[in-house]
């Protein structure tokens, strides 16, 4: 018996989703509805469809974040939320990445931001 192993890959390292890798793609098949069987590069990739798109979908983000490509707009009314000390304390510490992305961040009284 040959001795194999298998290893559990970070298939965004291999590239796989990147578009230019896309026509190396074959597809097997679907697993519970939940998982594509991909052969890849002579590997064989089990990929959880809705994780690969959440990993899409930030990817997008964040090259709009690093672009500044993204809008924001004014609730009217505000939200408003109370926080614990603890929460406040984060809020301050991280409230100048919120204005980077566009959050208009207010005290509002007491323990309230709006």
């Amino acid at each position: 018996m040959a001795n194999s192993s298998v290893k559990e890959s970070d298939f965004f390292s291999e590239k796989l989703l990147d578009r230019q890798n896309v026509k190396e793609h074959r597809i097997i098949g679907q697993l519970f509805d939940t998982y594509w069987l991909i052969e890849f590069r002579d590997n064989l990739f089990i990929i959880d469809q809705h994780a690969a798109h959440e990993k899409v979908l930030y990817e997008k983000t964040m090259k709009a974040m690093d672009k500044r490509e993204y809008t924001s707009q004014i609730l009217n009314p505000p939200v408003i939320l109370t926080l614990s000390i603890q929460e406040a304390e984060t809020l301050q510490k991280h409230m100048p990445y919120f204005q980077e992305i566009g959050f208009e961040i207010e005290e509002f009284g007491g323990k309230e931001y709006a």
